[in-house]
Parts: C-alpha cells; structure tokens; sequence
C-alpha cells in the first residue's frame, strides 16, 4: 500500500511508524504529569509503596505501546478500506 504525498510516496510501514510512535510520545506526555502527581499524592498521604511504583512505571509505558500499535494498525485498516483519492459512489 502506498499513499501519496507531496513529496512523493510514503509506504505503509512508514505511515504505521509515524501513528504509533505520535500516538505513544503524545500520550506518554499527557499521562506523566498525571503518574508523577498520584505518586506525589500517594507519598504525602503515606499509602506510597515502592513495589506498586515500580509496577507502574513498567506498566504505563507498556499500556500506552500497546495503545500506540492498535491505533496505528487501525489507521492502516481504514486506509485499506478506504484508499485515498478514490472517491465514493454511494
């Protein structure tokens, strides 16, 4: 698959590069201040914990990477369904 651009053609690999690694910086940069404010919360309340600290700094990154790799391979599928520059008849 291969969609057009103005400076040429760009595969679908590439596209998929580009959605998912947007989608995981974008979204790992909405959700840090979030992680970093709960566990500040946690600390000052005394309910900190390290072993769920660590489990969740793995496991945020993992999530949003798998989030990335879904919405990418979703992309992908509508412009497979629905190439560009063919218009629909119906």
């Amino acid at each position: 698959m291969k969609i057009r651009t103005s400076q040429g053609v760009i595969t679908g690999g590439e596209l998929f590069n580009i959605v998912s690694h947007g989608w995981f910086i974008g979204i790992l940069a909405i959700m840090f201040p979030f992680f970093i404010l709960g566990a500040l919360g946690l600390l000052l309340v005394g309910e900190f914990s390290l072993s769920g600290f660590l489990l969740v700094t793995f496991m945020v990154p993992l999530i949003i990477g798998i989030q990335a790799l879904i919405s990418a391979g979703i992309v992908l599928l509508g412009l497979c369904i629905f190439p560009p520059g063919k218009e629909n008849s119906s």
